[in-house]
């Protein structure tokens, strides 16, 4: 056949079930092999052609990821499926239809099947936990009850759900948050949907939260849940930016419950805190008053962006006349203030929100579910089963899919808008975390929004999965479900025990919507489980006193505890406290998670920016740190020296890990005692003492054979630790060095004593040898008889005779001082050696010179060779 998409279809999805191969021959080229049906088809249009190649390309990759995975029977079994009962029946006749093939391989034996009791157990088990959640929704939607209805239509006025049905487009859904608020809140009491009523609606084709007071219901007084649930509407207005819609009929606080309602910072005041932060971020506010508006309810109209009011019904006043000027529109009736609200929505000014783009339904039955799931918790399930009946197409793209199993991650779409979807098929491992929190990030980058399928009773606990991080990588998946800024969608389809619902985004992580089914549990563990802790605790404090602790009294205690935990881990107990946005029937998941997108999509995504994440090392690497911390090396000393281990050189975190390395070695050996003998002599001293030492190990270890004695062994053992320890202290590789590196530096101190001291000496001789030339010439001239006294010729001449002599002498002590002053330099540096500082330190201080000291004539100074004086 030629350009029949139906007919293709029928291929591939018999391809699904596994009835052959399929080959597309597109014109203009070569016959191509693909997984599937042999079928031979003439094709024009190559996006066709593309497109079914790729949706077989996902068959023979991805088979287990695909909807079709689901062909387990937990479905009623009256229900035919394909592949299985007759299966898809295909064209008969032709050189290409599947008569004329010969017959397929036979598929893979299929998964343990559950017994063929357990589906039909199943769906009846969901089914009844469905009626019980639809008779108590029937219940809320009649308001106060038949007495206040009358009362209220007598007036003339539509009760608040027609009220929201004329406000809303025609034939457009309403996303009714919390209809079980207040349920069994105040005892005898009932508060049907906490007195108001609040949903997510079109109105003039834009989304918008709308409040309405319930006046059948107390007056339309507000509760302290019916506070809550006013705030709750109004933080979903501001996470989505959606305008909101007041429809205002109440009576204002309920006065016998003032403690808590008025005064803390969540309380009724916080309304209007809201009201003015809301429009101050353009996100409108519109109030429409349809009867009493009284004290502090006063206030909603009053600081809206615009109020509409009816005529002889709506009253607004704080608690004396009416206030004029307040509202902007005059209406006749309810449904002539309903149309102005509609008129005033149309006029906004609202970005227009693209058309939805086309999409597939699943292609299995929604009601499959509960046959699925059923009632019972402890009973496991595929959440892949749950995901085909969810999502378009019954087609998901799964991230990871053979690391960290216990953790589903998986692209799809819902009523075409893409979404990145978490589920849970078991506890969390550190490999689920890491996959969960490396697909979080991803999501992040891209825009997409994230839905959680909770069903988890926790992180993975015992000792393993504690030496395996499984707190650090808890954490990184904690950190960046709480930092995600991408729109969070959270759905409870089983269990939320623990730090498992702080990883798959509970409440406390600021999801934009989250529902449960009526099969769904939520406490901090399981009754059963903290029934048996505290039975432990209370036989182990009988213990120590010495008292029994007996089964009647073990029965006592936990058959309290079981029945209060299931009664607080209720979905209709969480969703009166307004734990959550609702119960769902799991039928109706799909259509409301739609419009949880939708209303999603009016706010702009925001730039993520994630915290710290603790990085780990492998495992390898922590084996590697163990056999080198400190006590393993106390215990078991190494032979030689510690290095790193070779795969070190080549991680990408070298500084890192060899940081830690160096922080687990033991510490230095204490530094031998300074050796005075030189090099030979030590190295035969070491040498002699070793030979020594083993000879003194051999003959203890063959003495050990002859000890009987417990105490003798104890000695032997010590002594030969002894020993052991001296002789890896004297077989150090760094002692010979050590040794050899003193040794020269000895030898090179010794050198420059010598030098000095020859220096010195020659210094000192010349010295001495310019004193005696020079003493010599002045004893010669001073013990010269004296002449006679003669004329001034004579002592002229006498004077000229000696004056020859003198020059001699300044020449010969001028030449002697140049070399003292050539010497005084290596006089500094030997006295620095030896006394480590300057030779005469105080020249150096001197920064004026001195006066010069007189002495009287024929008086000269001692101590030449200490200073000489040029004089």
């Amino acid at each position: 056949e030629k350009n029949q998409p139906q007919y293709l279809e029928h291929a591939v999805l018999a391809a699904l079930a596994g009835q052959g191969d399929l080959q597309l021959e597109p014109v203009g080229s070569k016959r191509q092999g693909v997984p599937g049906v042999q079928i031979l088809a003439t094709i024009e249009h190559r996006t066709l052609v593309e497109e079914v190649l790729l949706m077989v390309h996902r068959v023979h990759h991805d088979i287990n990821n695909l909807a079709w995975l689901a062909r387990r029977p937990m479905w009623r079994p009256s229900m035919p499926r394909p592949g299985r009962t007759g299966g898809w029946k295909m064209m008969d006749g032709g050189e290409g239809s599947p008569d004329s093939l010969p017959p397929a391989p036979p598929p893979p034996p299929p998964k343990p099947e559950p017994p063929p009791e357990e589906p039909d157990t199943n769906y009846a088990n969901m089914k009844k936990l469905v009626s019980d959640l639809e008779s108590k929704i029937q219940h809320v939607l009649k308001g106060g009850g038949e007495k206040a209805r009358e009362r209220h239509l007598s007036r003339g006025k539509l009760l608040p759900r027609d009220r929201i049905g004329h406000l809303l487009d025609p034939g457009s859904a309403f996303l009714e948050l919390s209809q079980l608020a207040g349920h069994e809140l105040y005892g005898k009491e009932e508060v049907p949907a906490g007195g108001i009523i609040t949903g997510i609606g079109q109105v003039s084709g834009v989304e918008c939260v709308i409040v309405a007071n319930d006046p059948t219901v107390k007056g339309g007084s507000y509760y302290p849940i019916t506070v809550k649930k006013h705030l709750r509407a109004q933080e979903v207005a501001r996470q989505n930016r959606l305008p909101c819609i007041y429809l205002v009929d109440s009576g204002g606080a309920n006065l016998p419950r003032q403690d808590a309602v008025f005064p803390d910072r969540d309380h009724f005041g916080r309304i209007f805190y809201n009201q003015a932060t809301l429009s101050s971020q353009n996100i409108p506010q519109v109030a429409v008053v349809l009867g009493s508006c009284t004290a502090g309810g006063a206030y909603v109209p009053a600081m809206a962006d615009e109020s509409i009011i009816v005529q002889k019904q709506g009253t607004i006043f704080l608690g004396g006349p009416p206030l004029s000027g307040v509202t902007d529109h005059y209406a006749q009736d309810d449904e002539h203030a309903l149309h102005l609200a509609r008129r005033v929505v149309a006029r906004l000014n609202r970005p227009v929100q693209p058309a939805t783009p086309a999409f597939s339904e699943p292609l299995y039955p929604a009601d499959e579910i509960y046959g699925i799931v059923g009632g019972n918790l402890k009973r496991n399930f595929d959440i892949r089963e749950v995901i085909a009946r969810v999502v378009d197409g019954s087609e998901l793209d799964e991230f990871k899919a053979m690391y960290g199993e216990t953790l589903v991650c998986c692209f799809a779409s819902i009523h075409g808008r893409t979404v990145g979807i978490l589920g849970n098929n078991g506890v969390l491992f550190s490999e689920s975390a890491v996959k969960g929190a490396h697909f979080i990030q991803l999501c992040c980058q891209r825009g997409i929004p994230l839905l959680f399928l909770q069903n988890i009773t926790g992180f993975m606990v015992g000792r393993e999965a504690e030496a395996g991080g499984i707190a650090k990588h808890g954490a990184k998946l904690v950190t960046a479900v709480a930092c995600a800024r991408v729109p969070k969608i959270t759905l409870i389809v089983g269990g939320s025990y623990g730090a498992g619902n702080y990883g798959m985004c509970g409440r406390a992580y600021d999801p934009r919507f989250l529902f449960m089914w009526p099969n769904s549990r939520i406490s901090v563990m399981g009754g059963e489980q903290a029934a048996n802790v505290l039975d432990q605790i209370q036989r182990e404090q009988r213990q120590r006193e010495g008292r029994d602790w007996t089964e009647a009294e073990s029965r006592a205690l936990r058959e309290p505890v079981l029945a209060k935990y299931e009664q607080e881990g209720h979905p209709y107990y969480s969703s009166a406290r307004l734990w959550d946005d609702g119960i769902l029937d799991p039928q109706q998941t799909r259509s409301v998670l739609a419009l949880a997108l939708s209303a999603a999509a009016n706010s702009p995504t925001e730039a993520t920016r994630f915290g710290v994440f603790r990085i780990n090392h492998h495992l390898r690497h922590k084996r590697a740190f163990n056999t080198c911390s400190p006590t393993s090396l106390r215990q078991n000393p190494p032979a030689q020296p510690l290095r790193p281990p070779d795969w070190l050189a080549e991680s990408d975190r070298l500084s890192a890990v060899l940081d830690q390395w160096r922080r687990s070695l033991p510490p230095p050996p204490p530094r031998p005692p300074t050796l005075s003998p030189t090099l030979p002599e030590l190295r035969a001293r070491l040498c002699r003492l070793r030979d020594l030492l083993n000879e003194a190990r051999s003959a203890l270890l063959q003495a050990a054979a002859s000890l009987t004695s417990p105490a003798d062994e104890a000695a032997l053992a010590r002594l030969r630790a002894e020993l052991d320890a001296e002789r890896r202290w004297l077989t150090a590789p760094g002692l010979l060095a050590g040794a050899r590196r003193k040794l020269r530096q000895r030898a090179k101190l010794r050198r420059l004593h010598r030098q000095r001291r020859e220096r010195r000496a020659e210094a000192l001789a010349d010295v001495e040898a310019a004193l005696a030339v020079a003493d010599a010439g002045d004893d010669a001239a001073l013990t010269a008889e004296p002449a006679q006294p003669a004329s001034v010729e004579s002592e002229r001449q006498a004077s000229s005779a000696l004056s020859p002599r003198r020059r001699q002498l300044r020449r010969l002590a001028a030449d002697r001082l140049a070399a003292l002053s050539d010497l005084l330099p290596a006089a500094r540096e030997l006295r620095r050696l030896r006394y480590g500082g300057p030779l005469r330190p105080q020249l150096q201080q001197r920064s004026a010179p001195k006066a010069k000291r007189t002495r009287p004539t024929g008086q000269r100074r001692r101590g030449g060779s200490k200073s000489f004086d040029a004089s």
